[in-house]
């Protein structure tokens, strides 16, 4: 009988440790695309500002080193390119590993540092890399910056953040959302 209080109390510290154990990052590559399209869809939408996208990114603990603006073109307003990679951020964990990551787009309708200006519309792309022996064995699936390097050096960022990518809201919510 006097085992009760002792049980009762580690019961009690398991479960306030389970409780603190819950999911740090909430967008990451280790998530199947249909649930990081809906968490990202849930996270940001278009109609918002900059500041309120950097605000959600830094909540969500994507890097501002990972993070990459892209001018305006002829079909395109300026994109601010946010790259996910698994918790923890981009790490070779062994000597044959397979590096993922998800980038997200988002497409503002004019300059972001004018006032008034929002996000139109948000894209997703998976991409991987391999490397082996610490030297890039092949990846990204996307024309690159620049070539792959041997680790720590993390993947470059892609030429065109649209090419091969789809809107994380749907489609009907962007007139230019190709037909997937």
């Amino acid at each position: 009988m006097q085992c009760r209080p002792f049980l009762a109390g580690a019961f009690a510290l398991a479960g306030a440790t389970l409780a603190g154990c819950a999911e740090p990052y909430v967008l990451h590559a280790r998530l199947t695309d249909p649930v990081f399209q809906e968490r990202a869809a849930a996270e940001f939408e278009p109609g918002m500002n900059l500041a309120e996208v950097e605000s959600r990114l830094d909540a969500l603990r994507q890097g501002p080193d990972q993070r990459l603006w892209y001018p305006p073109t002829p079909t395109r307003g300026p994109t601010l390119l946010a790259r996910f990679f698994e918790p923890g951020g981009f790490w070779v964990r062994s000597e044959d590993a397979l590096v993922q990551w998800v980038d997200l787009a988002f497409e503002f309708e004019s300059n972001p540092q004018d006032a008034g200006a929002t996000v139109r519309s948000i894209w997703m792309f998976r991409d991987k890399a391999r490397y082996f022996q610490g030297g890039p064995a092949y990846g990204p699936r996307r024309p690159a910056m620049a070539p792959l390097r041997r680790w720590p050096a993390p993947p470059p960022p892609p030429v065109d953040p649209y090419q091969d990518a789809w809107p994380i809201r749907p489609a009907h919510l962007d007139e230019r959302a190709p037909d997937r």
